[in-house]
């Protein structure tokens, strides 16, 4: 399978996921709450798994773009990709930490969280 279906393939899943989210957990509200909260309730693990595909879709794209884009911006664009694609793995795997928490009293795993989405 090329590095273009699977970046869509998980694209695709992660926006399954997240639109799924917003249907079965309406006590989080997108609209001013990251998406990120979805992952701390009972099926936080399914927003784990879309942050992961999210982070194996921007790894397909940036090794496409690496690949087929010859000139200097397209490979300063696939390494972006990359490091994007980085940030979103932390995300899956690091939980974030209540909207409402202050920094002095993050958790390890939430101040990953928040460090890889900046």
């Amino acid at each position: 399978m090329n590095t273009l279906k699977i970046s869509n393939i998980s694209a695709i899943g992660f926006i399954c996921i997240l639109a799924l989210h917003h249907i079965i957990n309406v006590d989080i509200n997108p609209s001013w709450q990251p998406i990120s909260m979805y992952a701390l309730g009972n099926l936080g693990w399914l927003m784990n798994i879309s942050f992961i595909l999210l982070g194996l879709s921007f790894s397909a794209l940036g090794i496409y773009v690496f690949q087929n884009l010859k000139t200097k911006g397209g490979k300063i664009g696939g390494i972006l990709m990359l490091i994007a694609a980085i940030g979103n793995f932390l995300a899956g795997i690091f939980n974030t930490d209540p909207i409402h928490t202050l920094p002095e009293n993050m958790t390890t795993s939430g101040s990953v969280h928040t460090g890889a989405a900046g």
